[in-house]
């Protein structure tokens, strides 16, 4: 298997964020973190007590409210990527 590097690497502008949705979870919008990785941000498809998620690469944090994923994006220095190049 080729290993993933940033020159082969899919450009995140061509990401899709509904193409991360799962049965519990709809891809909402990609940001782009400072080092250029995708992150995924997500919702809940049910009313749950953990409304909204992130991902990058391996890991997934989880949060209540649309405003802590928002805070913690701009404390990471999460950028959105403009409608129509991968957000919803």
């Amino acid at each position: 298997m080729k290993k993933m590097t940033r020159e082969n690497r899919i450009p995140v502008s061509r990401l899709k964020a509904s193409d991360f949705s799962t049965r519990s979870y709809e891809g909402k919008y990609v940001l782009v973190a400072d080092d250029g990785t995708p992150v995924i941000m997500l919702r809940s498809k049910t009313v749950s007590p953990v409304m909204w998620s992130l991902k990058k690469g391996r890991f997934q944090l989880f949060f209540r409210t649309y405003g802590e994923v928002l805070n913690y994006c701009e404390n990471h220095h999460y950028s959105f990527i403009p409608k129509g190049q991968g957000g919803s």
